[in-house]
């Protein structure tokens, strides 16, 4: 266990796991205070940072990009 992580009961996942969580918490961030969607991402990742103890800069591009298999 690394001695950074805030909360160690959290396990490892996959990038696409984490990816999805950040873009619920950006939605849900988006329906409860009427944000723009950047700005609910740049919040999701920041609480997706504090909860996994990990630095998510590389997850960013990943979280901005469209859903796989979405027809938009």
């Amino acid at each position: 266990m690394n001695n950074n992580q805030k909360h160690p009961r959290c396990h490892a996942r996959t990038v696409a796991e984490i990816v999805q969580d950040i873009r619920i918490t950006a939605a849900a961030l988006r329906e409860i205070f009427g944000i723009e969607r950047h700005v609910a991402i740049n919040k999701a990742v920041c609480l997706a940072e504090e909860a996994y103890g990990l630095e998510m800069s590389a997850i960013k591009p990943l979280v901005y990009g469209p859903v796989k298999g979405v027809n938009a």
